[in-house]
């Protein structure tokens, strides 16, 4: 194997590996510096504060809410750490805030808290602006990649970005993004070990949409691998789908049927096209064997690639957010994890539980040769509890070691 084989090889690994473990920094926020606030610390520290709440909350809207204005309003009071920064062209202004505290009231004023413990996804998203598809990968420079990143960063999610390079290219081309093959999607996305895939492609509000320019997509296309005279008639099936995919859209809401979507695929709310509105963004977001899919509608490519971001973290903090852990009721249930081999192990286990919202309080009971055994103080949200544990892939769980239902056991996967 030639060297460069190798170095792609050893950083495609390392990718995979780092999406396995990522573990998402709730209580940071990074706000854009502009001339409206620059020289304005103030400003600049309320916003920061402004994006926790909304990170540690899962809620956009959070900040609606009275006990959040003010709090937003005292910044100072939860501030850790700031400074000002710049990457490249984009100056910032970065604030660390306590975490526990920010929790605390959530916690005792009702409102939802999520754990620092999220999935993962991996986004394959292809533009067809002025009949030219593009898509959008690491290689792809700024744009639409910095929305992207910029967006996830703001809710606290892991969104990763295709590598694109040959491999990808492939296996998966800028049409096939853009006309949402899924099974080539799924077929390629295991390669990034992600817990989530996002589909999606952006075109232009007009007439002629499903109209596909021949000569761009050949320039898409790999140069060894040009579009074929013969395969035009395979393209026309291609924009054949895609006017009844548009139609599906349109139509789905006046469907009386119940088993209009059955195969695990979420039904689409017909929305109305917003005045002014130049384009819109079709999107799946795919997790396992369940799909939901929708539209988004905006003026620039921008903005509805950043709608995307924010509808898959509310999609994630509805289903793993937590609401008035305070005045619940609690459950003390005993885990017992085996393959503990060291105490840095030990400790990744007692942050695992620690980071949960739903975990009171975590003791270490017992320590015997490889196995720890804790008694956890929680929620009584049981099923909760097991499926934000099966999002960090260092713990599976291990039905072979579970002899009475009063203890519940793991495998160390380190």
């Amino acid at each position: 194997m030639r060297l460069i084989e190798k170095l792609v090889l050893i950083a495609s690994l390392l990718f995979v590996i780092s999406n396995v473990f990522a573990q998402v920094r709730v209580n940071t926020a990074r706000v854009e510096i502009t001339e409206q606030n620059r020289g304005r610390q103030v400003t600049l520290g309320q916003a920061a504060l402004s994006q926790v709440f909304v990170k540690i909350s899962g809620d956009r809207n959070i900040v609606e809410a009275d006990v959040i204005k003010r709090a937003i309003k005292n910044y100072e009071q939860y501030l850790i750490t700031s400074r000002y920064g710049q990457e490249q062209d984009f100056a910032f202004f970065e604030a660390r805030f306590n975490q526990e505290k920010i929790i605390q009231l959530l916690k005792v004023s009702g409102l939802p808290v999520w754990s620092e413990l999220r999935p993962n996804a991996v986004i394959w998203l292809a533009s067809n602006i002025n009949k030219n598809i593009e898509s959008v990968s690491q290689n792809s420079g700024k744009g639409l990649a910095n929305t992207i990143k910029n967006t996830a960063q703001s809710r606290g999610v892991e969104i990763y970005l295709p590598i694109g390079d040959l491999e990808d290219t492939l296996a998966l081309d800028a049409f096939d993004i853009w006309t949402q093959n899924i099974n080539k999607i799924k077929s390629q996305s295991f390669r990034y070990n992600a817990d989530f895939i996002i589909s999606a492609s952006i075109n232009p509000i007009r007439d002629d949409l499903s109209e596909v320019d021949l000569d761009a997509l050949n320039q898409t296309a790999s140069a060894e691998q040009p579009i074929d005279p013969e395969e035009i008639e395979v393209i026309d099936e291609v924009q054949n789908q895609i006017e009844q995919l548009d139609e599906t859209f349109d139509s789905i809401e006046d469907t009386e049927s119940d088993n209009a979507i059955e195969e695990n695929t979420a039904a689409i709310k017909e929305i109305e096209i917003p005045e002014g509105a130049s384009l819109f963004l079709n999107y799946a977001i795919i997790e396992d064997t369940k799909t939901d899919v929708g539209r988004i509608y905006g003026t620039t490519e921008n903005e509805v690639t950043a709608e995307l971001i924010h509808k898959f973290a509310d999609k994630l903090a509805r289903q793993f957010a937590v609401v008035g852990t305070d005045t619940q009721e609690s459950q003390r249930i005993i885990i017992q994890i085996s393959n503990i081999k060291s105490l840095q192990s030990l400790h990744e286990v007692q942050e695992i539980f620690s980071s949960m919202p739903i975990v009171r309080s975590a003791h270490l009971k017992q320590q015997n040769v490889d196995k720890a055994i804790f008694e956890i103080d929680m929620v009584d949200q049981l099923d909760k509890f097991l499926t934000l544990i099966e999002i960090d892939q260092r713990l599976t769980r291990d039905l072979s070691q579970e002899n009475d239902l009063q203890t519940i056991s793991f495998f160390w996967n380190r």
